[in-house]
């Protein structure tokens, strides 16, 4: 009777381990075989939206590509503009632009200051340099190139990093046009500590380097 008892007991035990395992197997089932939809839903929108963006970098591309049909005194210059990300973030962008060949750089810069084209404004394409600023005068003095603007150029109401980009944008486009590297702003022929009333320093000749 005792050997049944402990034979009864042990096969009571057996079984609750079997059950236990079963249901632990089923769980891990379950989650294995649980609906992945959220997951694929959140994939294909990733996917979707790459695919758009690939598309829009084709389209702005095209519209900022270079001029074509130029006249003999031409050539294709370089501008800097920025484009808005889907962010919200600027990204500095080369747009093209036919320039005269005698006088690039000036040239250059005074298409750099007429903006972007209606056709790159509709793609988010835009300038931070303040309208109606006027480039008075350049310079270039001990590998050194002076720029000197209006006072419509020290007035940027888009905050710090707008001010940056405006310089940047003026930075990399009169560095295209010469070996000059460091460019020093003047506002109506002086030359300024800060740039609007956000401590921008301008009181010193800045490069490329200074935006990296």
């Amino acid at each position: 009777m005792i050997g049944d008892q402990k034979d009864n007991s042990r096969s009571g035990i057996g079984f609750f381990i079997v059950l236990i395992v079963v249901i632990i197997f089923g769980v891990l089932v379950l989650k294995m075989c649980k609906p992945t939809g959220n997951k694929n839903k959140v994939s294909q929108e990733k996917v979707s939206s790459e695919i758009e963006d690939i598309k829009e970098q084709e389209v702005v591309s095209e519209v900022t590509k270079e001029p074509e049909n130029l006249s003999g005194e031409s050539v294709t210059g370089k501008v800097y503009f920025c484009r808005i990300s889907n962010d919200g973030t600027q990204k500095i962008l080369t747009a093209f632009r036919e320039i005269s060949s005698e006088n690039s750089l000036e040239s250059a810069l005074t298409a750099l200051l007429a903006g972007p084209t209606n056709a790159e404004e509709s793609h988010d394409i835009i300038t931070n340099i303040p309208e109606n600023t006027i480039l008075k005068s350049i310079k270039i003095e001990d590998d050194i190139m002076f720029l000197d603007f209006s006072e419509e150029f020290e007035f940027n109401s888009y905050g710090r990093d707008s001010t940056l980009l405006q310089l940047k944008q003026i930075v990399f486009t009169a560095t295209e046009y010469s070996d000059i590297e460091k460019i020093q702003f003047l506002i109506n022929g002086e030359i300024r500590t800060y740039l609007g009333g956000d401590g921008v320093v301008i009181g010193k000749p800045l490069s490329r380097d200074d935006f990296s």
